[in-house]
């Protein structure tokens, strides 16, 4: 096998990624590694806050590194997409894999977002729209500040299936036709759905999941706390899976345990 060429000078990351491609050059690989690991980091921030303390920060990272060395492993440049992109889907895959074998969710977590799922499909029903936080508090039979808190406790049990919809959710050209077809329609509802959301949810959607923004960030866009940034994301999550459970798309939002 050809060695790659030395170099007194830096190289370029195209020069790393030629080198790592070419000749397998395991010293380019370490350093096309290190230059992407923000993305690991990024990633790791985006869903921390849906996570209980004793969740470990540096599991997290840990799951997305394996994501990187993969998505290093097997990024083709001659299929057109950035790797960045590539990696992204990788890592937050990787993320994602390893909170589910940890299998760390109370089930009643999962009882509790299936009420709040219930009771918002009951009321967008019977009022011909989205209801307000007060009202599904009251359908509920809770405060508004009780709701709030229940936001944030069953916050991770909406964290993967829906990530995994809208990561994941891009229609493979070398599936089946059927299984192309029906990804498709999926993501129609998916659209849809988000469209009847109220604005400020439907906006802490698209900054979350296509402008890829932190929490943190999107409550700055937001001008509120992080705290109600990371509500407003689980109740807008909530509703969605209400709203494509109504559409039969069960196997795509059921809790995964």
């Amino acid at each position: 096998m050809p060695t790659a060429p030395s170099a007194t000078l830096p190289i370029s990351l195209e020069g790393l990624w030629d080198a790592y491609l070419t000749y397998g050059d395991l010293n380019s690989k370490s350093s096309l590694v290190e230059n992407y690991l923000p993305l690991v980091k990024r990633a790791v921030a985006r869903v921390r806050p849906f996570l209980p303390d004793f969740v470990q920060e540096d599991d997290l990272v840990g799951y997305g590194f394996v994501g990187l060395l993969e998505a290093i492993d097997r990024f083709e440049p001659s299929k057109g997409a950035p790797f960045e992109a590539y990696a992204v889907k990788r890592i937050q895959g990787s993320i994602l894999d390893g909170l589910r074998a940890m299998s760390w969710l109370p089930r009643n977590l999962h009882r509790q977002a299936k009420q709040v799922e219930l009771t918002i499909d009951d009321l967008r029903v019977r009022l011909g729209r989205q209801p307000t936080e007060d009202e599904v508090a009251d359908g509920l039979g809770i405060s508004v500040a009780d709701y709030h808190n229940l936001l944030h406790d069953v916050g991770p049990v909406t964290l993967m299936p829906f990530d995994e919809i809208t990561e994941h959710g891009g229609v493979d050209n070398g599936a089946h036709p059927g299984r192309r077809l029906e990804r498709e329609e999926l993501l129609r509802s998916v659209a849809a759905a988000v469209s009847e959301l109220p604005e400020r949810e439907k906006l802490v959607v698209t900054l979350y999941f296509e402008r890829d923004l932190t929490l943190k960030e999107i409550a700055q866009v937001l001008d509120v706390s992080e705290g109600r940034a990371c509500q407003l994301k689980t109740q807008a999550l909530l509703r969605l899976r209400a709203a494509l459970q109504t559409e039969g798309f069960t196997s795509a939002t059921e809790s995964l345990e």
